[in-house]
């Protein structure tokens, strides 16, 4: 097997009247990582998606002398993302999805949740409390991570072509696809507030998609919220969180909010619900 090696290079600048230029040499190495994929600095630590061995912790307080300090091997067949927020790695774990894996104590990472998706995960971005996947055939997926215990998806967009990498900014969510370039996506929180009127919020014209389970922030600031059908019926009474819909027919539905006061009639967002 070809043996990739976790490197350090160090940037050097000299400068020369009307002149710059710019050295590149490599300080240190660490040879335990075999596989990588990704690599990502929080602090102290490179945290390394390391192919078919999993997750890598690396100590870098001398960059110099790079140790592996944590190591964590998962399900999946290939770790090939990897992102860090607060005590947690998101890693894109290729056949498994989404895992979630705590690393409060570097030395001991642990698997603490995880998200399968339909096809391949390579690609995972956040932003708040949500993970997009890029799942190759399997497009754009969305997943909650308020509870990183139990990541659940609440969104998702096919892509005409294979979904290989992800980032996000603000709403907007960007997607390399393999075949057809950098597409553009932009989502909608599931019972987020719409942009204010006179005295109603207006439904979106871009509904969110959402499988099994609709997701309500749990900043949602009305009281009450509750599912209608097309046709104007309440269907389902929501709450913040996870709200199961898995025994509704596929269809529209609209979510709605309700009114604080006299003239106030909450807010409406336009969901499909599918298989």
């Amino acid at each position: 097997m070809r043996t990739l090696f976790f490197v350090v290079v160090s940037l050097l600048a000299s400068f020369a009247p009307a002149q710059e230029s710019l050295g590149v040499r490599l300080v240190g190495s660490c040879s335990e990582v075999l596989d990588p994929c990704d690599v990502v600095v929080r602090g102290e630590y490179a945290y390394v998606a390391d192919g078919a061995w999993g997750l890598r912790i690396i100590s870098i307080t001398d960059p110099v002398h790079p140790v592996q300090v944590g190591y964590r091997h998962t399900t999946g067949m290939f770790q090939m993302d990897v992102v860090v927020s607060g005590d947690y790695a998101y890693t894109a774990d290729y056949d498994q999805g989404l895992r979630v894996i705590s690393i409060a104590d570097p030395t001991n990472p642990v698997e603490v949740g995880y998200c399968d998706t339909p096809d391949r995960a390579l690609g995972v971005a956040l932003n708040g409390d949500y993970a997009y996947v890029a799942d190759f055939n399997g497009g754009l997926r969305v997943i909650s991570i308020a509870d990183p215990a139990n990541p659940v998806e609440v969104g998702y967009h096919g892509t005409p072509d294979m979904a290989m990498g992800v980032a996000v900014d603000g709403d907007y969510v960007y997607i390399a696809a393999y075949g057809s370039g950098l597409q553009v996506h932009q989502f909608f929180p599931p019972g987020g507030v719409e942009t204010p009127g006179a005295e109603v919020r207006a439904v979106n014209r871009v509904p969110t998609v959402v499988r099994g389970v609709l997701f309500l922030p749990p900043s949602l600031p009305t009281a009450n919220s509750s599912l209608l059908s097309i046709d104007g019926r309440k269907v389902l009474d929501l709450h913040p969180g996870a709200n199961d819909v898995r025994t509704l027919a596929p269809g529209v539905y609209f979510v709605r909010g309700e009114g604080r006061g006299a003239g106030d009639v909450g807010q409406i967002r336009k969901v499909v619900v599918t298989r």
